[in-house]
């Protein structure tokens, strides 16, 4: 009983998704391949920060994490125009290469109801 109590605590606390992001980078370039912020939206504040951790390096480049501040879209109602602290996520391949690498990464989100993980496998094309 205790062994059921623990698993359902555990499935309420945690929430996990995956999703495989393909991206297409110019050679010789930093290119775009995500960005994240969660925000209240009572108050249209930062509530969550994500923690990336890279589960397999990229073989033909890097990938690079900036925190910056970013401007809420019509998706966000009435926090629309707010600027918040996000994360973006960015590809540098190394220089000459051209086709394809890829790239997993998790990412781990505290927030009120507790933590979610969320996996990328990101699929970039060097062109």
């Amino acid at each position: 009983m205790i062994r059921l109590f623990v698993v359902v605590f555990l499935l309420l606390v945690q929430s996990v998704s995956a999703e495989e992001v393909e991206r297409e980078v110019k050679r010789n370039q930093v290119g775009w391949l995500d960005s994240f912020v969660y925000y209240y939206k009572s108050s249209c504040s930062v509530s969550a920060f994500p923690v990336p951790k890279i589960k397999a390096e990229p073989e033909n480049g890097e990938i690079i994490f900036q925190k910056r501040p970013m401007e809420l879209t019509d998706k966000a109602g009435r926090c629309k125009g707010k600027k918040v602290k996000g994360m973006v996520v960015f590809y540098k391949p190394n220089k000459g290469f051209k086709g394809q690498d890829v790239v997993r990464v998790s990412y781990r989100i505290v927030h009120d109801g507790g933590v979610t993980y969320d996996y990328r496998k990101y699929v970039i094309d060097v062109k």
